[in-house]
C-alpha cells in the first residue's frame, strides 16, 4: 500500500497533459485515504521515511487540514504524537545541513505547528515558545524569579536550521493568527487578541531576548540569517512593549548594523525597517520625543546630509547618489541596475522620512493640544503650558537638525531617495502656512532657504531622466512614417505616462508651496528659464535640437513649472507684487520663442517671423515634442497676460503655426496644437485680428491636410491631455477629431464684424470651396464607373463647415453681410445629396443631422428653403430603426422651437408618416398594445384593487388576533 500511496501522490502532482484518466484515478485513491479518521498517523509515519518532497508536502497538507478541522476531537495520545512529530521535524529534519528541506516544506511545517498552537497555547502548552528557544539555545536556564525571563544560553554552532524555523514559525504566527492587515472574521479577530495577550503574558520577553542574541551572534557569521531574525522582529514591534526592543541595547545594535560598510544589504535594510517600525509605534507625543532622543539616531541621520547614505563604497547606488557616475540624473531609478542598492536606499530614505514625519506629528499634537484647550475656554495650567512649550521647542530643534539631510535627499534626483520624502514635505508646507499666518505674512530667513531647496528638489524630481530617456530619440521620441509624420514611440508614451503619475504629487506640493511663498516660486522659475536660455545661447543652439549647454529636459521642466504656477497665481496675480513678475516671465518666454523661430517659406509665417525675430535669446530645444506641448499650454493659460502685451503676439502665433505646433511631425503635438490654438483664439480674438492676413496663408496647408485625412484613415490621431482633467480623445467611431478645432479657430478670427467685408468674403470662399468640392467629389453619383466613394472625406468636410460656422454670428450672416449666409447656404445645397445617396450609412446620417442642427442656428430663415429636401432625404431610410426616428424627431423639435408657425405646413405633411413609423417600431418591439389592455390607467387600477384586497386581509387578521 505504501508504494501505491507514494505513486498515487506523485501522479497527482504530475501536470503532464494526456494522463488525465490516470491522474483522476490517483486522486480518487488518495482522497479515499484522506477520508480515513486515522490518516494523521499515516502522515506522521510517511513524512519521516519518504524521500519524495511531493509526498512530504501531501502529508503536511493533509495533517494541517486534520488539525484545522478536527483537532479537538482527537485523543490526547494522538495530539501528543502529532506535537512530538512536529517538534522532531523542526529540530531534526529542518536542521539537517546534509539533506536540507526545501523552503516550501519548512514553511508548511511551521504553518502546521502554528495550527496546533492556536488550540494548545497557552492552556495546555504554555511553554511552546520556551521549548523552541531551549532547542535553539541549548544552554538556556529557567527564570531566576517566578514569572521572570529565561536566562538564555549562548548561540550554538550548527543550529542555524532551528533558528530559521524559529523565524518561520513566528512569521506564520503573525500571518495566520495575529496580524489584522488580513481581513478576518469576528472569531478570528478574537483569536488574534487572545494570542497576542497570551504571548505578552507568557513568552514575548523571552522571544525578544532571543531576537537580540540571534541578531548579535549571526550578524557577522550568518548575516542573511540575522536579517531574517530582524525581519521577523519587525512584524511584532507594533504591538509588543516598546521597552523590549526600543532600549539602548537593541537600538545600538541596529544602528551599528546600519552603519556597517560590510554588512550585506539585506541585513542593513532589515535594521532600517526595525528602526522605522519603532519610530512609527503609536504613543503620546512627549513619550515619542523622548524615545527619539534615547535612540540616538537623530545625529546619525543628520550626518547623512554631508556624508550621504551609508552605502557600500563603489556600488552603483553610491555612485549615483554622490554624482560620481555622471551628471545628476533626475528621475533615475536604480531598480534595474542595482536592485539591492535600490532597496536599501529606499529603506534608508523611508527611515529618514519616518523620523522627520513622526517628529512633525509630535510638534503638531503638542501645539494643537494647548491651542484647542485654550480655544474651547478651558484653563491650561502653567505646568502644562511649560511642558508643551518645552516639547514643542525640542521637536523644533530636532526638525532643524534633520532638515539639511531631508532636503539633500529630496534633491538627490533618485526616485528611491526623493519620493519617500514627499509626505514630510507636504506636512512641512502646511507648517510653513501656519507660520506664515502667525508672523503676519512673513517667514523666518531659514524657512526661505528651505523653500528654495524644496523648489529645487521638486524641479529635479519632476524633470525627465537626463540619460537613456525614451524621449531623447529624434524630436522627442517621434517615430516618423514615409510622409514625414508620425507619433511618439511606445516607449516614449510609456515614459510620459509614468512621469505624469509621478509629477502629480510633486506639482501638488509645488502649488501649495507657491501659495505660501509666491514670490520665491516666481524667482525660482525665472532663474530656471534664464539659465536654460543662457546655456542655449552659449552653446549656439538653433532652438530645435537639444544642445550640449541646455538639455530639453531642463527646458521642459522650466516651462512646466511656469504653467503650474498659474494655479497658485489665481489669488496672488491680482496683487501688485505678484502680477508684474508673472507677466515678465510670460513675456520673456514669448520673446525666447520668437527668437527660436526656424526658417520657413510660408508667406504668412515669414511676416510674423520678421516681427518676432527681434529677440536674440532663443529658447533651446523648442521643437522637442514635450517642450512644444508645454510652451503652447503655457501660452493658453496666460492668454490674459498676452492680451496686455500685444507686441508679443507674433512670437506666440509663430509657436503655434510653425513646425513647433500645427506643423510638428508628431501627430499628437499637431493635434493638440489645433485644440490649443482654438482656445487662445477665443481669448485673443480681437487682438489677433490685425494678424489675420498673415495667419490665413500660414494655416492654409494645415487646413488642407486635416480636411483630406479623416480620423477613420488616421487612427493614431489623439489629443494629448495635459492632465486627468483635460479633454480626452473620443473613439474614432465617434468622429471627434481634435484637429478640426483649427477650423473653429479660423471661423472665430474670420467671423468678426470688424474684418473688412471683402477680405472676409474672399477668405471664407477660399475655405468653403474646397470643402464643398470635397463633398461633391465623393458622392456615389460623382464617381467614375467602378469607383468607390470615400465617406470619411465627406464626414470631415461636413464637420469642418460646422466648425467654421460657429465663428459667425447669425446677424452677420443673414443681415449685415448676407453673402456670408449665401456661401453657407450653397454648402447646404450640396450636402442635401449626402443622405439621399447614402441612405444606410449611419455615421454620414448622424453627421448630416448634426450639420443641419448647426445651420438652423447659424442661418435661421435662410435654411427654410432647404428643409423639405433635407427632411425628405432623412426619411428615405428603407427600414428605419428607433435611433433613426429619434434623430429626426429631435431635429423636428429644434425646427418647431426655432420657426414655430412658419413650419406648420411642412410638419402637417410629415406627421402621418412619422406617427406611422413610431407605431410600427413600438408594435414590433412588443412595447405597446394599442387595444388598451395594457394601458397605464387600467394597469394602475388593477394594482390599486390588489393593494386594497391585501390591506383588507391584513386588517381581518389583526381583528381576529385581538379577539382571541
Amino acid at each position: 500500500m505504501s508504494d501505491d500511496f507514494e505513486r498515487a501522490v506523485l501522479i497527482s502532482f504530475n501536470f503532464t497533459p494526456g494522463e488525465q484518466e490516470l491522474k483522476a484515478r490517483a486522486n480518487s485513491f488518495i482522497n479515499e485515504i484522506r477520508q480515513s479518521p486515522d490518516v494523521w498517523g499515516l502522515c506522521v509515519e510517511r513524512f519521516s521515511i519518504t524521500a519524495y518532497p511531493e509526498v512530504k508536502f501531501w502529508c503536511l497538507q493533509t495533517l494541517h487540514e486534520v488539525i484545522r478541522t478536527s483537532y479537538s476531537a482527537l485523543a490526547d495520545a494522538a495530539k501528543g504524537i502529532i506535537k512530538t512529530a512536529l517538534m522532531t521535524w523542526v529540530t531534526r529534519d529542518c536542521n539537517n545541513s546534509q539533506v536540507p528541506l526545501p523552503p516550501f516544506l519548512r514553511n508548511k511545517i511551521a504553518q502546521t505547528l502554528v495550527s496546533v498552537l492556536q488550540y494548545e497555547f497557552p492552556s495546555t502548552w504554555p511553554s511552546f515558545f520556551e521549548d523552541l528557544i531551549r532547542v535553539m539555545l541549548p544552554g538556556c536556564c529557567a527564570a531566576v524569579t517566578p514569572g521572570g525571563p529565561m536566562v538564555l544560553g549562548p548561540v550554538a554552532q550548527g543550529n542555524e536550521g532551528v533558528v530559521d524555523m524559529f523565524c518561520r514559525i513566528l512569521v506564520s504566527v503573525d500571518e495566520d493568527l495575529v496580524t489584522l492587515d488580513i481581513p478576518r472574521s469576528q472569531n478570528e479577530s478574537k483569536l488574534s487578541m487572545h494570542v497576542k495577550d497570551s504571548m505578552r503574558e507568557h513568552s514575548i520577553v523571552d522571544v525578544a531576548a532571543a531576537w537580540y542574541s540571534l541578531a548579535e551572534a549571526y550578524a557577522t557569521k550568518a548575516p542573511e540569517l540575522a536579517a531574517f531574525v530582524l525581519q521577523t522582529m519587525q512584524r511584532y514591534i507594533c504591538w509588543i512593549d516598546i521597552n523590549l526592543v526600543g532600549n539602548e541595547k537593541f537600538t545600538t545594535l541596529l544602528q551599528a548594523v546600519l552603519e556597517s560598510g560590510y554588512s550585506p544589504l539585506s541585513l542593513r535594510g532589515a535594521a532600517a525597517d526595525c528602526l522605522a517600525e519603532l519610530l512609527e509605534k503609536r504613543m503620546e507625543p512627549t513619550a515619542k520625543l523622548s524615545l527619539i532622543k534615547s535612540m540616538g539616531i537623530m545625529d546619525r541621520c543628520a550626518k547623512w546630509a554631508v556624508s550621504g547614505f551609508p552605502l557600500p563604497p563603489g556600488s552603483p547606488a553610491a555612485q549615483a547618489l554622490s554624482g560620481t557616475a555622471g551628471p545628476s540624473a533626475s528621475g533615475l531609478s536604480l531598480a534595474d541596475e542595482d536592485p539591492g542598492g535600490a532597496e536599501l536606499l529606499a529603506k534608508l530614505a523611508h527611515l529618514l522620512a519616518c523620523l522627520a514625519t513622526e517628529t512633525m506629528d509630535c510638534l503638531k499634537k503638542v501645539e494643537n493640544g494647548v491651542i484647542s484647550l485654550t480655544a474651547m475656554g478651558f484653563g491650561v495650567g502653567e505646568d502644562a503650558t511649560q511642558e508643551a512649550s518645552a516639547a514643542a521647542a525640542s521637536a523644533t530643534q530636532l526638525l532643524d537638525t534633520l532638515l539639511p539631510a531631508l532636503l539633500s535627499a529630496f534633491r538627490s534626483g533618485i526616485d528611491e531617495v526623493s519620493l519617500p520624502m514627499l509626505p514630510f514635505m507636504s506636512a512641512y508646507v502646511a507648517r510653513l502656512k501656519t507660520l506664515h499666518k502667525r508672523h503676519g505674512g512673513a517667514l523666518p530667513p531659514e524657512c526661505i532657504l528651505h523653500i528654495h531647496a524644496m523648489l529645487a528638489g521638486i524641479a529635479v524630481g519632476a524633470r525627465y531622466p537626463l540619460h537613456n530617456s525614451a524621449n531623447d530619440a529624434g524630436q522627442g521620441g517621434v517615430v516618423t512614417g514615409p510622409n514625414g509624420r508620425g507619433g511618439p514611440s511606445p516607449a516614449a508614451k510609456d515614459e510620459q505616462a509614468e512621469m505624469e503619475d509621478k509629477r502629480r504629487d510633486l506639482f501638488t506640493l509645488y502649488k501649495n508651496l507657491a501659495k505660501v511663498a509666491y514670490l520665491e516660486a516666481l524667482g525660482f522659475v525665472g532663474s530656471t528659464l534664464q539659465a536654460v536660455v543662457e546655456a542655449g545661447a552659449a552653446a549656439g543652439t538653433d532652438g530645435q535640437q537639444p544642445s550640449q549647454g541646455a538639455r530639453w529636459q531642463d527646458v521642459e521642466i522650466g516651462v512646466s513649472l511656469l504653467y503650474e504656477l498659474g494655479e497658485a497665481a489665481a489669488e496672488e496675480s491680482a496683487k501688485a507684487e505678484g502680477a508684474a513678475p508673472l507677466a515678465a516671465l510670460v513675456t520673456a518666454l514669448a520673446q525666447a520663442c520668437g527668437a527660436a523661430t526656424p526658417a520657413h517659406h510660408t508667406p504668412g509665417v515669414q511676416a510674423m517671423e520678421h516681427m518676432a525675430g527681434q529677440f536674440t535669446a532663443a529658447l533651446p530645444a523648442a521643437g522637442h515634442r514635450l517642450v512644444s506641448l508645454s510652451v503652447m499650454e503655457t501660452f493658453v493659460r496666460y492668454a490674459r497676460i498676452l492680451q496686455q502685451h500685444q507686441t508679443l503676439l507674433p512670437s506666440v502665433l509663430v509657436a503655434f503655426l510653425d513646425a513647433r505646433g500645427l506643423g510638428h511631425p508628431s501627430e499628437d503635438v499637431s493635434t493638440r496644437a489645433c485644440y490649443l490654438f482654438c482656445r487662445i483664439s477665443k481669448t485673443l480674438r480681437a487682438p489677433l485680428r490685425p494678424y489675420l492676413a498673415d495667419i490665413l496663408p500660414s494655416i492654409e496647408t494645415h487646413l488642407a491636410r486635416i480636411a483630406t485625412t479623416p480620423t477613420t484613415d488616421m487612427p493614431a490621431v489623439q489629443a494629448v491631455a495635459r492632465d486627468a482633467a483635460s479633454k480626452a480623445m473620443a473613439p474614432a467611431t465617434a468622429l471627434l477629431d481634435d484637429r478640426l478645432y483649427v477650423f473653429e479657430a479660423v471661423g472665430l478670427l474670420l467671423g468678426q464684424e470688424e474684418v473688412p467685408a471683402e477680405q472676409q468674403s474672399a477668405a471664407l470662399s477660399a475655405l468653403l470651396q474646397p470643402l464643398t468640392a470635397q463633398i461633391k467629389a465623393n458622392l456615389p453619383s460623382s464617381q467614375p464607373q467602378g469607383g468607390a466613394p470615400q465617406s470619411g472625406l465627406i464626414l470631415q468636410a461636413l464637420e469642418a463647415v460646422v466648425r467654421l460656422n460657429k465663428g459667425f454670428k447669425t446677424d452677420l450672416a443673414i443681415r449685415s453681410r448676407p453673402q456670408i449666409g449665401a456661401m453657407f447656404g450653397s454648402v447646404v445645397e450640396v450636402a442635401l445629396a449626402v443622405p439621399r445617396e447614402f441612405p444606410g450609412h449611419k455615421l454620414l446620417r448622424a453627421r448630416f443631422i448634426s450639420f443641419v442642427h448647426r445651420m438652423v442656428e447659424g442661418l435661421q430663415a435662410l435654411l427654410l428653403p432647404y428643409l423639405p429636401s433635407a427632411l425628405e432625404a432623412l426619411l428615405m431610410v428603407p427600414q428605419p430603426d428607433a435611433a433613426d426616428v429619434v434623430d429626426v424627431l429631435q431635429l423636428l423639435g429644434q425646427l418647431i422651437t426655432r420657426f414655430k408657425a412658419v413650419l406648420s405646413p411642412l410638419i402637417e405633411g410629415l406627421l402621418p408618416l412619422l406617427a406611422g413609423r413610431v407605431h410600427c417600431l413600438l408594435e414590433a418591439g412588443g412595447m405597446w398594445d394599442w387595444s388598451g389592455r395594457m394601458a397605464e390607467p387600467q394597469a394602475a387600477a388593477a394594482a390599486s384593487a390588489a393593494a386594497a384586497a391585501s390591506s383588507a386581509a391584513a386588517a381581518g387578521a389583526s381583528s381576529q388576533a385581538a379577539n382571541g
